[in-house]
């Protein structure tokens, strides 16, 4: 119970904008850092979910390594300029050139609370109907609306650990109300990650996609 009225009396008063603030300082004061997932992928029309798991690897200056692994194994890697999805069973790389122009470069960063929250999207603490994930005893739940509209993102909630400040799971939920839910174990801060883990080379005989170019807002 003491904990409890620690928790309550430390964030009184607290604006969705004052958190998020602390969130992002808590996320570069980590440097490099290690994260495993989960990713349970709900599509409401056809009533049937998707789930899988793996890691992701993140530098500090935005760089990312996102692995599925499974029988299914992906890789998505984000040099600093361009983005590779691989998929090794399908034979193919698909290129995101210029990724952090990208809309999905903005909605990847919001799963542990990078980038400019407060530049991208309108913050609230989370209402019932905003489908977001209950908060426990010591979690809060942020619910983002993108400032321009994104094609893949209708808003998307944090459910956020107070002690230590971490995202514990993530929900994004398109406009056609499907629901791909994160949950996030395992953290691991000041990693010191190999620059090799964050370089992509497309191998020979692979067929290569290119994804469409998108501006990262629309009206």
């Amino acid at each position: 119970m003491a904990m409890l009225l620690w928790m309550l009396l430390a964030t009184a008063g607290e604006t969705a904008e004052g958190l998020a603030t602390r969130l992002g300082q808590a996320y570069r004061a980590g440097g490099d850092s290690q994260v495993d997932f989960t990713q349970v992928y709900t599509d409401q029309i056809r009533h049937k979910t998707r789930s899988e798991h793996g890691s992701v690897w993140l530098k500090a200056d935005g760089r990312l390594r996102w692995r599925y692994a499974g029988d299914e194994p992906k890789l998505f890697v984000y040099d600093g300029k361009h983005a590779y999805f691989s998929e090794p069973d399908s034979g193919q790389v698909t290129i995101f050139e210029d990724f952090a122009r990208s809309p999905l470069f903005t909605a990847l960063q919001i799963l542990w609370g990078g980038g400019d929250l407060q530049q991208n999207f309108a913050l609230a603490f989370a209402a019932p109907q905003d489908q977001c994930p209950a908060a426990s005893p010591g979690q809060q739940t942020l619910c983002l609306r993108p400032k321009q509209s994104l094609a893949a993102l209708d808003h998307a909630c944090l459910l956020i650990d107070s002690r230590p400040l971490q995202v514990r799971a993530a929900r994004l939920i398109d406009p056609m109300g499907n629901i791909t839910d994160y949950r996030l174990a395992n953290l691991q801060t000041h990693r010191h990650l190999d620059d090799a883990q964050f370089v992509f080379h497309v191998d020979k005989g692979v067929s290569v996609l290119r994804a469409p170019q998108e501006p990262a807002g629309g009206h």
